[in-house]
């Protein structure tokens, strides 16, 4: 099991199969057990912040546009 594997299962970004695959390696290894129980304490500091913000309907597009003038305006770039 890869670190990146470890981290993308503590924050929820692996597939389904990833995931099953990956919870049913911990059963077996408890080194690997270990560290993962140890990042997720660690991993838990960064959610005391961690505030949903939505952002405005309009600005993807805004933004688009804004872009959009810049490279108009600025060929070179």
């Amino acid at each position: 099991m890869s670190p990146e594997d470890i981290i993308g299962h503590l924050l929820n970004l692996l597939s389904h199969e990833e995931h099953c695959a990956i919870t049913e390696q911990l059963a077996v290894d408890q080194v690997t057990c270990v560290i993962v129980e140890r990042l997720r304490h660690r991993l838990t500091v960064l959610e005391v912040d961690h505030i949903h913000i939505q952002a405005p309907a309009e600005l993807a597009g805004s933004t688009c546009q804004l872009l959009r003038r810049f490279l108009d305006e600025n060929p070179a770039v």
